[in-house]
């Protein structure tokens, strides 16, 4: 019986069932925010409440940061309750349970089994004092293991045939792959070394082709789903040619059908014979050339292109099937069965060998936490108890886990193993399981699902509301969800109960809230390429980023509006509240420069690789260089780097020595045997140069040579750092700061690579060149983000956020299928697949294991891309635009017609499994009318178009830096000292031309500018002659200003601190929540907390006259206006310095910076303003002197603005606080 629900809970019946339900196993299905994470911690603090200590539930989540979370909020809770409650015995308690968080087990699950293994060590037979070994060290010593146990097998004949398949005659990376392969996949199975042993598996014949097991369970009901849908679909296309009344083009077609239905009847009758014969015998005719009425020759074009298409999948299956004869298939199903039988004793001796390596180490990794935890947990005493698994199910009364939806089997054994029958609270979704490449296994998820649905075993409790979006977002994703989305693709039904229903009900009714998919279409696209990076999808991405740009300037500027925080008032969207999702970071470089030029602030992940970085690839060739000079390539990378300096022309004349050898003798010899050539491109002094700088690197090559004999890596990393000042020279380079953590990350990795056992330059080169192969990387050093700016990341980063807008771009990007084209495939429900490899022809055949297995994870793949889209589309608060490119639209629902008649909800299967992009899955779900989603097709050129209104050049003066000279020397002969002499004395003696300029700077502020321009003695004097020495103004002074730090304390507050503080008053106030009195005091608080202004200086501020600012018309009309609005605006601004200082006659230029109060920019002209805190006389008089006083400020402010925003500033505003007028400088009017 559930009690009743507490008067303050807010929770709705589902939650609070999930929350107060006991005596079952529950499984809570959480959809996208549904609000799992305050189920599990009421759940938490209900138990306490009941009784049971923090530290006896186990908690397990997914990260260390949801764990670190997770006890937060605990934290908070049990505070917020210790001071709500009157009950002293409940305060208490819950005293008790905040001094137990730190030891309460809430934790990853590695974290529970590394605290398992520290307690029962003796019972695994490990070392207690064992370390973790990381990833970089792991693979190293698999790959150390690995090369001893390959030539020990090399020598064995019995290996000779599996050596030759699986690698070939370049290179052994095949069979090591394939090796490393079924390791890694073997660990996430209960009994890795059973599962490796039993390969062959599915390579067991029958006494025929039909009677063999796997062609009954799995080949023939996979024909028979292909076929039928190929039926289906030349049903489609012969109606419609039917209309059109082409007789001989429809023949065609139904020859086609009948050939489709011959083989279709033979897979049925499992007459493979035939079917292969039928293959064999028949061929498709040729399209009609048959002359037609020109009305229907277009259509007639598109149905030829969609049977091309047909003809395709039908080639295809030949290919997969019947690319030789079924009596042939059975013997090489014979010999891959003898070939894998010998790979798994390999694939086990490994296992042995490196599990033995690690134990010799005394090392674990996170796969052996969670083995020797298991072994651990069903080790018998000798009373046949499992005591630890005994003893955990006795300290804990409930094992709860967060994201159930990522767990793989061996976890899911330890869980269980530690839980009584009845005490596990498991909370996920199955549809966010995205975790795939770390095993995980959502199956697992899927079958309590099913099963707790009937009661068995336990209770399932769905969280369907969803309390984060709109219901635009969550009605349109359930749209598209429902129709490509079940058990079979997808890996859950998406039927009435998985379906996001709207909690959220405080959102207001908007017209421009709904969800839109956004089709460039792009005449020039190349659809039929699979090349994930080709040129075309580049192109196709930058006229989508453009289109994003355009569209979030537009929504800035309308303005459009979400909801605040409280969710009790709209606001002004910011470019905060926009989130660019992708399914990979290759475009983050592109997106980055497109949104600089339209000026949208933006934080993104950097796409490049670490090891990819120009000043890593170069130190990691120096390192291979150092390691063996004799590598030409690394050798050359180096000279040509800014290392040493090199061009193609020195590099050329070196090798012009020696033409036969390796470009390290070639450099040796070039120095011993040195000889000035009469060469056209080199004169003597360079080609001296040239040896000078070679005899300089090779000194320094041999010195790094030694050193990496004697000191670590990251020893022989700084001294070349030292050596080269190569820190110095990157810093030099664009991007120059991040260049340089890059390199001080170089070095702290080597590091962290010499804690581990191995040691040595070469080492550590293979393990770089592992990293790239495998397309891993390091992380390159993070950067500081802004807050107010465009957040752009994967949807795998994005997972557990949410932002009010959401962008989902290159949704044509091809599906990663590269894992698919492993030479063996490993499959859950199927088993092992692999080809066969003819070792007399070297032709690879498909076997049907293989193509069946490779089928069977093509499904998984695409369920997880299907889940990723389903996680990307319910980050969305308020808007979801999802946006991608197609050729043509029309030609797309003509191919794809004959699904408008489909009456089930869902798509048919064959649409979905040969769906290669997220975009198609969108349009497949917008073919049928009744579902009312309609995409809007945009052109490529109106983007084009578009861009030129929002791009603009940001300055009309580009400032030359003068040549540098190099000067004749001449000889120092006794004859010309004497004149030599008297040149000297002269030029010392004569007067500098440029004397003027010289006294003062190229570089000026606003405010030092203001200076000359209010005081009538330096205004008239830098009209005449230059201020005498020891005035200031802005002109040099002989003395430095006093540091901050050497300031005497002053108990009076100047008015120059007093404006300053108003002037931080009113620029931190914020526009989005009424002004008032109260307000403006609590922000000045705020300002004194954070050190901003002293209480002192506080006490003075006048903040009266900030609201009546704000109570002013003009004030109004700022607050209204300011999603336009920008404050503390900081700009630079070239002039000629004669246009300021008459004195001047020279052409220099000079800059001009400062920052600007404020200004609002409007679609076509800009208001500028400033506050001004001064004492003014309130007359026409006294307004006259302040404005005549900065009247050249705001005209110097105004210039900058119509310059770098290409538009006119129509007002330039004085705003008078101290007498409350706001002031248009140009009529002297107040506004």
């Amino acid at each position: 019986m559930i009690p009743e629900k507490p008067k303050g809970l807010q929770a709705t019946p589902d939650q609070w069932k999930a929350i107060a339900t006991r005596g079952n196993n529950l499984l809570v299905s959480a959809s996208a925010g549904s609000g799992k994470t305050k189920v599990l911690v009421e759940r938490i603090l209900m138990h306490i409440q009941e009784g049971i200590d923090i530290n006896e539930l186990l908690v397990v989540t997914f990260t260390e940061l949801a764990a670190k979370e997770m006890k937060e909020r605990l934290r908070s809770k049990l505070e917020e309750a210790i001071e709500k409650s009157t009950d002293e015995v409940l305060q208490q308690r819950f005293s008790k349970q905040l001094q137990l968080i730190p030891s309460a087990m809430i934790s990853t699950i590695h974290s529970f089994c590394m605290k398992v293994i520290r307690r029962y060590f003796y019972l695994a037979g490990i070392d207690p004092v064992f370390t973790m070994m990381d990833e970089i060290e792991g693979q190293l010593l698999q790959e150390k293991v690995w090369r001893a146990l390959e030539e020990e097998l090399l020598e064995q004949p019995e290996y000779e045939e599996v050596f030759a398949t699986f690698s070939n005659d370049r290179s052994d990376d095949g069979i090591t792959n394939t090796v490393y392969h079924l390791y890694q996949y073997s660990r996430s199975k209960r009994e890795p070394k059973t599962w490796l042993s039993n390969l062959t598996q599915n390579y067991a014949v029958g006494t025929d082709y039909a009677s063999t097991p796997f062609v009954k369970t799995y080949v023939k009901p996979a024909l028979i789903e292909e076929l039928s849908y190929l039926v289906t679909q030349y049903d489609q296309l012969l109606k419609e040619i039917e209309l059109l009344g082409a007789p001989k083009h429809q023949a065609v077609l139904e020859d086609d059908l009948d050939f489709v239905k011959a083989v279709l009847v033979h897979i049925q009758e499992e007459s493979y014979v035939f079917a292969y014969q039928t293959f064999e015998d028949r061929k498709f005719k040729n399209w009609s050339t048959a002359k037609v009425d020109e009305t229907v020759k277009e259509s007639l074009d598109e149905i030829k292109a969609i049977r091309e298409g047909l003809k395709k999948d039908f080639q295809k299956i030949k290919e997969d099937y019947f690319v030789i004869s079924p009596e042939v298939q059975l013997q090489q199903m014979t010999k891959v069965n003898r070939i894998l039988s010998k790979l798994s004793d390999i694939a086990v001796m490994f296992y042995d060998r490196f599990q033995d390596e690690k134990h010799q180490l005394n090392k674990l990794d996170f796969s052996d936490l969670e083995h020797d935890t298991l072994r651990i947990l069903t080790k018998l005493d000798q009373n046949g108890l499992k005591i630890a698994s005994e003893y955990y199910q006795n300290h804990f009364k409930e094992v709860m886990v967060d994201e159930y939806q990522d767990v793989n089997r061996v976890q899911e054994a330890i869980l269980e193993l530690v839980s009584k029958p009845v005490n596990r609270f498991m909370v996920g979704d199955v549809k966010q399981s995205i975790y795939g490449f770390r095993l995980a296994d959502p199956s697992l998820f899927r079958e309590k699902y099913e099963a707790y649905a009937e009661g068995k075993s336990g209770e399932r409790i769905v969280l369907a509301e969803n309390f984060r979006s709109r219901d635009e977002v969550l009605s349109f994703t359930n749209k598209v969800f429902q129709q490509i989305m079940n058990k079979e693709l997808g890996q859950v039904e998406y039927d009435d109960v998985a379906a996001l229903k709207t909690g959220n009900l405080s959102y207001s009714q908007d017209d421009d809230k709904s969800s839109e998919i956004i089709l460039i279409e792009d005449v020039d696209l190349d659809e039929s390429t699979d090349d994930l990076e080709d040129a075309e999808g580049f192109e196709k991405v930058e006229n989508e980023i453009h289109y994003v740009a355009q569209r979030i300037q537009e929504m800035i500027h309308t303005p459009f509006e979400v909801m605040n925080d409280n969710a009790d008032a709209k606001r002004p969207v910011n470019y905060g509240d926009f989130a660019i999702l992708s399914s990979t970071k290759s475009n983050n470089d592109k997106i980055e420069s497109i949104f600089a030029a339209y000026g949208i602030p933006v934080n993104v992940q950097k796409a490049q690789s670490y090891f990819k970085r120009t000043e890593i690839t170069t130190m990691v060739s120096l390192l291979k260089v150092i390691d063996n000079p004799l590598q030409d390539i690394p050798l050359v990378a180096v000279l040509r780097s800014g290392l040493v300096g090199l061009d193609e022309i020195a590099l050329a004349h070196i090798r012009t020595t020696s033409k036969n050898t390796s470009y390290y003798e070639a450099v040796c010899q070039f120095i011993s045997d040195f000889k000035l050539k009469d060469v056209d491109y080199y004169d003597s002094k360079q080609q001296l140069a040239l040896k000078e700088r070679l005899e300089g690197f090779l000194t320094l090559l041999n010195k790094w040579r030694d050193s990496a004999n004697n000191e670590s890596i990251a020893q022989l990393i700084w001294e070349i750092y030292m050596d080269t000042h190569y820190l110095e020279y990157v810093h030099g380079q664009s991007n120059g700061t991040q260049r340089a953590v890059n390199l001080h990350a170089l070095y702290e990795h080597a590091h962290q690579y010499e804690s581990s056992s191995f040691k040595g330059v070469r080492n550590f080169i293979r393990f770089i060149e592992a990293l790239q192969k495998k397309e891993k990387d390091l992380d390159e050093a993070p950067i500081a983000t802004d807050s107010n700016a465009v957040q752009v990341m994967t949807i795998h980063a994005s997972k557990g956020l949410e932002f009010p807008v959401v962008f989902l771009i290159d949704t044509n990007r091809k599906f990663n299928m590269q894992d698919l084209k492993a030479s063996i495939m490993c499959s859950d429900e199927i088993g092992v697949g692999t080809n066969y490899f003819d070792l007399n022809t070297r032709i690879t055949y498909p076997t049907v294991q293989a193509v069946a297995t490779r089928n069977f994870e093509k499904k998984k793949l695409l369920s997880e891309e299907m889940r990723k889209l389903y996680v990307a589309m319910t980050r969305a608060r308020e808007k979801l635009i999802i946006v991608g490119t197609l050729k043509n639209y029309e030609s797309f629902k003509k191919k794809y017609a004959f699904l408008t008649n489909e009456s089930s909800e869902i798509l048919p299967y064959q649409a979905r499994f040969k769906s290669s992009t997220f975009l198609n899955w969108m349009l497949l779900s917008a073919i049928r009318e009744q579902y009312k989603i309609t995409p809007e097709i945009v052109a490529k050129a109106d983007i084009v178009s578009n861009s030129k209104h929002y791009i603009h050049e940001i300055s009309d003066k580009e400032v030359f830096q003068e040549d540098w000279h190099e000067y004749y020397n001449e000889a120092n002969s006794p004859g010309e000292l004497k004149s030599r002499v008297q040149r000297i004395l002269k030029t010392i003696q004569q007067d500098y031309q440029f004397d003027v300029e010289s006294k003062t700077t190229s570089y000026q502020s606003v405010s030092e500018l203001k200076r000359v321009l209010e005081d009538p003695i330096i205004e008239e004097l830098s009209q005449n002659s230059l201020i005498e020495e020891g005035r200031r103004a802005i002109y040099l002074s002989p003395t430095l200003e006093q540091p901050r730090f050497m300031e005497t304390s002053s108990t009076t507050v100047s008015g120059a601190q007093r404006g300053s503080a108003l002037h931080l008053l009113m620029q931190k106030v914020d526009f989005t929540s009424t002004i008032t009195i109260d307000s403006l005091e609590q922000l000045l608080r705020s300002l004194v907390e954070s050190n901003e202004i002293t209480p002192e200086v506080a006490a003075k501020v006048p903040v009266t006259q900030a609201f009546e600012f704000f109570q002013s018309t003009f004030g109004q009309w700022i607050v209204q206006n300011s999603h336009a609005l920008v404050r503390e605006q900081a700009f630079s601004y070239v002039l000629e310095a004669s246009k300021f200082f008459k004195t001047i006659q020279t052409d220099d230029l000079m800059m001009i910076h400062g920052i600007i109060d404020g200004y609002v920019e409007l679609d076509d002209e800009i208001i500028v303003f400033d506050y001004k805190t001064d004492f003014v006389v309130d007359s026409i008089e006294g307004i006259q002197s302040i404005v005549r006083k900065y009247k050249d400020q705001l005209n110097i402010y105004a210039d900058a603005l119509s310059i770098s925003c290409n538009k006119k500033v129509t007002k330039k505003v004085l705003c008078l606080l101290s007498i409350n007028k706001n002031i248009d400088i140009d009529t002297l009017k107040a506004i």
